[in-house]
């Protein structure tokens, strides 16, 4: 499979916009708001970008992957969301070790941050080396998923490499 990480361009912006205001994206992410044109592009003028990739498999835009380090370039935090018409394809598990490996090259420590109820999410990271961090405590959202208010746990996980 070619995968491949290239930087966020401004030509993306509708794509990721599009791809974000859906409802099964919304449903995992912390803020469950819509974002329009005006402020998905001040937030790119401002850098917000920079800690995002876009995913390829070949010359086809199937993701977005993120890359954000901090504590120094100490740690850094990683994440995949596949585009709505490549979820269900089995690309998530390779396409987020990709993600790994390249978060290993920046940082000595990787984490992510996942909610629980997110199955598919938890099993892709925990296939990929990602463990429950026990020593963080979890954090709760009300959130409203399916037009139903729940409150649903958000933990930490981070990388062990495999012995």
């Amino acid at each position: 499979m070619n995968i491949c990480l290239r930087p966020v361009e401004a030509q993306d912006l509708e794509k990721i916009r599009t791809h974000r205001n859906e409802p099964l994206t919304q449903r995992w992410l912390e803020r469950q708001t819509t974002i329009d044109a005006a402020s998905q592009r001040r937030w790119f003028e401002a850098g917000g970008a920079q800690s995002f990739r876009i995913v390829c498999r070949g010359a086809e835009d199937i993701g977005l992957a993120r890359l954000t380090l901090s504590d120094g370039a100490q740690l850094c935090t990683v994440g995949l969301d596949l585009f709505s018409a490549f979820r269900g394809q089995g690309l998530a598990t390779p396409v987020f070790q990709h993600i790994v490996a390249q978060g290993r090259q920046l940082a000595p420590a990787l984490d992510l941050w996942v909610f629980l109820d997110n199955h598919y999410a938890v099993r892709t990271y925990l296939k990929s080396g990602f463990v429950h961090d026990h020593s963080t405590p979890v954090k709760f959202f009300t959130r409203e998923i399916d037009g139903q208010l729940g409150v649903h746990a958000y933990v930490r996980m981070v990388y062990q490499a495999a012995a």
